[in-house]
């Protein structure tokens, strides 16, 4: 009786990671990653439009990303390391499952750095939604207060309310974000030009600049990452054009269109 109150004990107890380690996803799955002090809420409608499809949504909470948690402590190793628990955890269940990935602004970015640095890992197909891979000049303006961080300092929080977590961002955070920019600037990985990728992006987006992303295509030979053909349609009272996965900023008409769109992408892969 002691050893089986010690056994519940233990499993009430357990920390949440341990707790979505211990679960098998099924095949086919997509990661879905949300942007800096974003909720992973904000994934949800994108996760809903995948489980009607029929392709199981796994949702990672970066590092810091939660109500109970801080960002001031908080180094770009670890949300990759987020990135590769959930990864390893469908493929201990499914070493040859279908596994697909959605990323917004530093979630696209985290999966980007995450697939370069893993050699091993494997998706079948990325659908990144504005990622932060190359920065706009008025994000990389934020540079000017590096100095700063190590006093812990932190700025207001772009991010609208229904979707932030925290209402101030960390100077070191911006920082951690420009480590990871660094890191992916020249991928390692060459294979990594024969993965079907589709980025949807408005081309007024204030946070990533898309023509800096367009030549780093180029640059990194990444023939199979293609910009998708929909050009997002906002409501009227947005504050900017970054909030593209945000489907109470997209106009419903344009949420369906590419949520169908990231839907067609995988299915079709899923089905080979």
């Amino acid at each position: 009786m002691r050893k089986i109150l010690v056994a519940l004990l233990l499993i009430c107890t357990a920390p949440k990671a341990d707790a979505e380690l211990r679960e098998c996803p099924p095949s086919p799955a997509a990661l879905l990653v949300h942007g800096l002090n974003n909720s992973a809420d904000i994934m949800n409608p994108w996760g809903d439009e995948l489980r009607k499809a029929g392709i199981h949504p796994i949702f990672v909470t970066l590092a810091g990303h939660s109500k109970d948690s801080s960002l001031s402590e908080i180094r770009h190793r670890q949300w990759i390391e987020d990135i590769q628990s959930a990864y390893q955890s469908f493929r201990t269940c499914n070493p040859t499952g279908k596994l697909f990935g959605v990323g917004y602004s530093l979630g696209g970015l985290t999966l980007t750095a995450f697939l370069n640095r893993e050699e091993s890992a494997r998706f079948d197909a990325l659908y990144l939604i504005a990622p932060a891979i190359k920065l706009s000049a008025r994000s990389q303006s934020l540079a000017v207060f590096s100095p700063l961080r190590s006093l812990g300092v932190s700025l207001p929080s772009l991010a609208p309310r229904h979707i932030r977590v925290h209402d101030w961002t960390p100077i070191q955070t911006y920082a951690e974000l420009g480590e990871l920019v660094d890191e992916v600037r020249h991928l390692s990985r060459l294979d990594l030009g024969n993965l079907p990728v589709l980025i949807f992006i408005s081309p007024r987006d204030e946070l990533v600049n898309r023509m800096r992303l367009s030549r780093w295509l180029e640059l990194n030979k990444l023939d199979s990452w293609a910009f998708s053909p929909l050009s997002p349609k906002f409501k009227s009272s947005i504050p900017y054009y970054h909030l593209t996965a945000d489907h109470h900023s997209l106009t419903e008409e344009s949420f369906e269109l590419a949520s169908r769109e990231m839907v067609s992408l995988f299915q079709g892969l899923a089905a080979e």
